[in-house]
């Protein structure tokens, strides 16, 4: 869920997306991380929990959100910009349905870098550095700076259920952000096979 500067003060609901599986993506430059990414330790994720409030308008009603609803409001463009890419080209890259296989795949995809995933809209999130959205030129995705608001789950919410917004991909660390590079890469992927998909239609 993304909204404008006009909605600073709204009040945030949950949300979420059916989501696929991805396969056959290409990998950034680098070797990919192995394997499934353990549980967050209390401490760890307490320090993710306070370099993602920076961005929030009240810490403490953004925690309090995070308690109540498990979902909170925080800024674009001042600890991070978010890509917003698509179920559609998601999946398409993917060419399958099966969830954790997806999350698994964006994992390596993106090297760990964190994703949200919103079951609502069909939307993924990609974060990535604040500068990116000055910079981004892909026509099949949005990167949402200063000025827009996204709801971000709790960072202890790395599992899917109906309904509710989570990471497929946790923020492993404080500040550890996708690259810019590899989110395109992935979606470049998507937009070929959705060409593809057309030409033999």
């Amino acid at each position: 869920m993304e909204i404008g500067s006009d909605a600073r003060h709204a009040s945030c609901r949950d949300s979420g997306m059916p989501v696929g599986q991805v396969q056959h993506l290409p990998l950034a430059d680098g070797p990919p991380p192995h394997g499934a990414i353990a549980p967050q330790r209390r401490g760890q994720g307490n320090a993710v929990a306070h370099w993602l409030l920076c961005a929030a308008p009240d810490r403490g009603q953004a925690r309090v959100e995070w308690a109540e609803s498990g979902v909170t409001l925080l800024a674009c463009g001042v600890r991070f910009a978010a890509v917003r890419i698509g179920r559609k080209l998601v999946e398409a890259a993917a060419g399958t349905g099966d969830q954790e296989t997806l999350d698994a795949r964006l994992r390596d995809a993106l090297r760990g870098g964190p994703v949200i995933a919103d079951h609502h809209r069909r939307q993924f999130y990609a974060l990535v550095p604040v500068r990116a959205a000055h910079r981004w030129e892909e026509r099949d995705a949005v990167c949402l700076g200063t000025g827009s608001y996204l709801g971000v789950p709790g960072p202890d919410r790395v599992r899917s259920s109906p309904g509710r917004s989570y990471w497929p991909v946790p923020m492993e660390m404080p500040g550890r952000l996708c690259h810019p590079r590899a989110v395109e890469q992935l979606i470049a992927v998507g937009r070929r096979q959705l060409a593809l998909a057309e030409q033999e239609s």
